[in-house]
């Protein structure tokens, strides 16, 4: 045992919280726990809701090389109010309202409503005292282990994260200090007036950390153009492929199934080029709208049907609600096409979700659809290089509308004479996606 590292991990999602969020330091942990030269201290967020299967499991693997301990903190009580109200179970059908405040605190600031720009103050005040609240209850949870640690670990989202490895190295200032960013600290729908506590953030990583990564150079901000900066991306686990055939959901072999699986942000993700592009193909003739059936796994089923309805396609859409990893990895697995929808514009630019990754996994087509005016965004980039699938990136205007409308029909025209659709991905190129590689770049840094 002497020869064991002890090493810190601050991350507010992990396993076993049914989060993407929870995938990238659940992931990491797995892999290296098994070089036997580590014994990991995880601080956590405590959660609410039933855990997914997969995470407990690699949770339980895991044994004694991860120690866990989550911090209760106060959540969000506006939205939990606003969810009493509404404890109308989401039909396969019918929407409800449940994603109102998801769409208001995505939406731009700048481009929000008096009533929307006061929301988003008394929720980001909200979010400042609960991060800080995780950081001093943290720092008394670690003090109480009395372990003295070689290295610490944060991944911001939240802020908490970084705020409480911040707390930790008052007190040892030497300690090596790897600061993750998994999201961005400073974003476009926060009040701007908050910047600078976000800012002092990412000053204070460059000034104290040993190693600063990112899943890409947009999410570390500031801290992405110096010497210890390094991207280190998600990416997808190779061994999840077997687990995610235990799914329970079974999808009609008739139907040309496009999936979407995962969180929609409200006034950020856009599907209505899709819909226009099947609208279209249907009224030409070519192709059948009873073919089609575009299923939905998550929480936000009413912003995807708004969008549906604006082309008359709600028809078309099942909604499985919010439910375990398994299952979703379960209906990705059945679909001709994995629906992307992220964005790259002046707000935010080359948003790289954790769930485009889990996609890679599948080995299905991806159909990316990434709003905004910039081009070349990460997505289009790892689906060319890949040969995984299509990525339309609006920027590039009409032309390239009509070639996302020839893909999809090329592959539906594929699956009516085959009855199957064939991916064409380069392994080699995705390999380096897979998180046995992505924890080896970790270890680098710990060491």
């Amino acid at each position: 045992m002497d020869n064991i590292k002890e090493i810190l991990v601050i991350s507010e999602y992990f396993a076993p919280q049914n989060s993407i969020a929870s995938i990238r330091f659940t992931k990491v942990l797995k892999y290296l726990s098994r070089k036997n030269k580590y014994h990991f201290v995880v601080i956590t967020r405590k959660f609410e809701g039933n855990p997914d299967p997969m995470l407990q499991n690699e949770l339980r693997e895991m044994g004694p090389s991860v120690s866990s301990y989550s911090i209760d903190i106060l959540d969000n009580i506006v939205d939990k109010i606003r969810n009493r109200k509404r404890k109308i179970k989401l039909s396969k059908e019918t929407p409800i309202a449940s994603s109102s405040t998801n769409a208001i605190k995505f939406k731009p600031y700048r481009a929000s409503t008096s009533t929307e720009r006061l929301y988003k103050l008394v929720n980001t005040l909200k979010y400042i005292y609960n991060e800080m609240l995780f950081a001093r209850r943290g720092i008394a949870l670690i003090n109480s282990l009395d372990i003295r640690f070689d290295c610490i670990v944060s991944s911001y989202g939240d802020a908490g994260s970084h705020l409480l490895a911040l707390k930790y190295l008052k007190k040892f200032p030497d300690i090596r200090w790897i600061a993750d960013y998994r999201d961005p600290a400073i974003t476009y729908y926060r009040p701007p007036i908050f910047n600078p506590f976000f800012d002092s953030i990412l000053n204070k990583s460059i000034k104290k950390a040993h190693a600063i990564t990112g899943v890409n150079k947009i999410s570390m901000g500031k801290c992405a153009n110096t010497t210890k900066s390094f991207v280190i991306i998600n990416g997808f686990d190779s061994e999840d492929r077997e687990e995610a055939r235990k799914g329970s959901i079974r999808l009609n072999k008739e139907k040309f199934h496009i999936c979407y699986t995962g969180r929609i942000y409200g006034g950020k993700s856009d599907a209505r080029i899709l819909f226009k592009a099947i609208h279209s193909l249907g009224q030409s003739g070519e192709i059948l709208l009873s073919d089609f059936q575009i299923d939905y796994a998550g929480s936000n089923f009413d912003l995807l049907y708004h969008q549906a309805a604006e082309f008359d396609l709600t028809g078309l859409l099942v909604n499985h609600g919010y439910v375990q990893r398994r299952d979703s990895m379960a209906i990705q697995n059945q679909s001709q096409i994995l629906l992307v929808l992220s964005w790259n514009d002046d707000d935010e630019e080359d948003v790289l979700t954790g769930k485009f990754m889990e996609y890679l996994l599948s080995e299905r087509n991806i159909l990316a659809i990434v709003k905004g005016n910039k081009l070349d965004c990460s997505i289009y980039r790892i689906i060319n290089a890949s040969n995984s699938g299509f990525c339309y990136e609006e920027a590039r205007g009409d032309s390239e509308y009509k070639n996302f409308k020839r893909y999809i029909l090329e592959l539906y025209q594929m699956f009516k004479e085959n009855g199957e659709v064939t991916y064409r991905g380069n392994p080699d190129v995705l390999k380096q996606f897979d998180y046995k590689n992505i924890a080896d770049e970790f270890e680098m840094l710990i060491l």
